[in-house]
């Protein structure tokens, strides 16, 4: 592919290539050079409120644990897809600190302040789009006694001030598509059978877009459809993104 070719980068390829076992990290990253590499607001959002937000969880319970490990076992009264990311984030800390508990500290307040947001920007040349102005991670993480917050919200009963509901406005064609959509309304997956249900009442008016609609529901769907036509979506998510594509005339990014 040349340097012409357009890769958006979803939020499960950006983890990967921060999280990822070394080899892996180092596929991503071939696969990115020399291409025209982008992403938006919305899966910058999406990504503080996954990976960074799992290294701030994991940075808590490790203030109060002997060493590493112990905070690893604590981390299981997380849900399953948190727990999954703070594995990750402590294995990448293995590879550089081994199990000391110092520098694990330091090494997640450097991720925590701004090494995650250096890395996810890292390769992206072009500025984010931002059709959404999506907020649903409203500022930077904050210090609180020696835990870090980070603020998220998106509520349907008091939304944030973002352009969502413009956004599916505009986009009314593809909304469309995917409330009546065959290959998501008969899938197997339960998620894939809820974006045409969601997409459905959005484009009849009878619920709001904001909240679990958005960023949990719709959230795939939003992303491709924010996504350049011209590009192809970088994802690990296939299972989810790949039928979506197909249903809204956009393409994925296939790995050599």
């Amino acid at each position: 592919m040349s340097k012409d070719t357009i890769l958006f980068l979803e939020t499960t390829i950006q983890g990967e290539r921060i999280f990822g076992e070394i080899a892996r990290k180092n596929q991503i990253q071939r696969n990115l050079n020399g291409k025209k590499v982008c992403s938006s607001t919305f899966v910058l959002n999406q990504f503080q409120n996954t990976f960074l937000s799992s290294a701030i969880d994991y940075y808590n319970l490790l203030v109060d644990s002997e060493n590493p490990h112990t905070a690893l076992r604590r981390s299981t009264k997380y849900r399953e897809r948190i727990h999954k990311r703070i594995t990750q984030i402590f294995a990448t800390l293995c590879d550089e600190v081994e199990n000391d508990n110092d520098a694990a500290l330091e090494r997640l307040e450097t991720w925590i302040t701004d090494g995650l947001m250096i890395e996810f920007y890292k390769n992206i040349e072009e500025p984010l789009i931002n059709k959404t102005s999506c907020c649903w991670v409203s500022g930077e993480p904050i210090k609180v006694g020696n835990r870090y917050e980070i603020k998220v919200y998106c509520r349907k009963n008091n939304p944030p001030n973002c352009n969502i509901r413009d956004f599916w406005n505009v986009h009314k064609g593809e909304l469309k598509c995917l409330s009546t959509s065959n290959i998501l309304s008969k899938s197997n997956d339960r998620e894939l059978k809820k974006v045409c249900e969601v997409a459905a009442i959005i484009k009849d008016g009878n619920d709001s877009p904001y909240g679990k609609n958005c960023h949990i529901h719709l959230s795939d769907a939003l992303i491709s459809v924010e996504s350049p036509r011209e590009s192809q979506i970088y994802t690990t998510n296939k299972k989810h993104f790949e039928p979506i594509c197909k249903v809204i005339g956009r393409k994925l990014y296939r790995e050599d």
